[in-house]
């Protein structure tokens, strides 16, 4: 019986596909503006930060939290698939890109990526909803990572006056609001 076992963990294995997606890390315009700016007020005023530093003043150390760098990654949607760089999110467990019927007041708001659901021959209409956040389409489709992964059948939601990136979620099922698993489980 042990024999058999490790036959099949041995098969399981060789049968198993190990799928890579290259990650892009970015730190935000403003965070390099602002460290860029404490450096050139240090220099022009003479300031050390060991000089500044005293039992009442914060500590330079800044959390991992807060120090505006994400990661990012191109996929897919669609077919023919249109393209999308995406945030990769731990927050969150949906994918959630702009709807091509974009309606937010901020005009840069509207110029990211945009999904068009009447250029995909593989598009499936679920549904509408809003929360306290946006107005979303839940939308079915091809999903893939520019032609090396595609996943058919995949939920995400089309938000229609989204501000800032399209994300990638990958925390559980449970907090979804299209009622799938995230798409890397």
């Amino acid at each position: 019986m042990y024999k058999y076992f490790l036959l099949l963990l041995f098969v399981c294995y060789v049968l198993a596909d190990v799928h890579k997606i290259s990650l892009r890390k970015r730190v935000s315009k403003k965070w390099q503006f602002l460290k860029q700016d404490k450096s050139n007020l240090e220099l022009k005023h003479k300031f050390h930060p060991r000089l500044l530093s005293n039992s009442r003043q914060q500590s330079d150390k800044i959390p991992i939290y807060y120090t505006s760098e994400a990661y990012f990654i191109n996929i897919t949607i669609g077919t023919p698939p249109q393209p999308f760089e995406v945030l990769v999110d731990t927050g969150s467990s949906d994918l959630i890109v702009q709807d091509s019927t974009c309606r937010n007041q901020e005009e840069s708001a509207c110029n990211s990526d945009k999904f068009y659901s009447s250029r995909s021959s593989t598009y499936k209409f679920i549904t509408n909803g809003s929360n306290e956040y946006y107005d979303y389409i839940i939308g079915q489709d091809t999903f893939g990572d520019n032609g090396t992964l595609l996943i058919p059948n995949s939920r995400f939601l089309q938000v229609i006056d989204l501000f800032g990136y399209a994300v990638l979620g990958l925390a559980f099922s449970s907090l979804s609001i299209t009622g799938s698993p995230p798409l890397v489980s």
